[in-house]
């Protein structure tokens, strides 16, 4: 199987790292990474009420689409992370442990899709968007969504991947499931392109925190804004190599 993508705009969030020149001077060690960082400021377009809404995640989501899209742009979207809005959910048992009434605001954002709803609200998107939860296949669930869309006839898509770290109340051993912090990266997609090409390969065997998102995230970052040509992902089933087409 192979597919073809353009990459139109791209952005990606990590503590201390901010902008295209902030993810080229990085080495890559999440050692380095800063352990105190102060979150994204949400832009002057989103509504007063909105903005006491974000959650810690939802800042770092909202400020890389804002880097990637302009406010009037509307486009067919798809939401890809693995644990998303977890820690409001812990937070809500938390509560209910301690016999505390539950906030209706907070439940509507501690589900799966709260974000993606935020996102329509804000940039008045009435398009077509898509929340997934990317279990063992990493991120090419995410890119077969988009593929999808796309296919549909669409022009562009904007596909978004963001991940925080898992409470420690949850068992992850002897599993790496994240990177330990927050991280999000957002893409604005085009179909017939050979920019960049995804080829699935299979494969005999799979350890399984190669598959997971945020570790998946930080390579594939690194794949796009260094030198390298070609990097290998693997999924549920199948491993996902992905080749970039540098222009002449």
């Amino acid at each position: 199987m192979e597919f073809n993508l353009g990459i139109d705009s791209w952005a990606a969030w990590a503590p201390g790292l901010e902008t295209r020149q902030d993810w080229l001077s990085w080495d890559f060690n999440i050692n380095s990474m800063p352990s105190d960082y102060s979150l994204p400021i949400p832009s002057d377009h989103v509504p007063k009420l909105l903005k006491r809404r974000l959650s810690p995640l939802a800042r770092i989501v909202f400020h890389v689409i804002n880097q990637c899209i302009t406010p009037d742009q509307t486009m067919p979207a798809v939401f890809a992370s693995g644990s998303g809005e977890i820690n409001n959910a812990f937070s809500l048992l938390q509560d209910l442990q301690n016999n505390e009434e539950l906030s209706p605001a907070g439940f509507s954002l501690s589900v799966h899709n709260g974000i993606a709803g935020l996102f329509s609200m804000v940039y008045h998107n009435t398009h077509e968007i898509v929340v997934i939860a990317s279990a063992g296949n990493g991120m090419v669930s995410g890119f077969q969504e988009a593929l999808g869309i796309l296919n549909e006839g669409v022009e562009q898509v904007l596909l978004v991947f963001y991940e925080e770290p898992i409470p420690i109340f949850f068992p992850i051993e002897p599993f790496k499931l994240d990177s330990g912090f927050p991280l999000a990266l957002a893409l604005k997609l085009r179909s017939n392109s050979k920019q960049l090409t995804l080829i699935a390969r299979r494969i005999e065997q799979l350890q399984q925190e190669q598959s997971e998102h945020s570790i998946q995230l930080l390579k594939f970052i690194r794949f796009l804004v260094s030198d390298q040509l070609n990097i290998m992902l693997d999924g549920f089933q199948c491993s996902w190599q992905w080749e970039k087409h540098v222009s002449n």
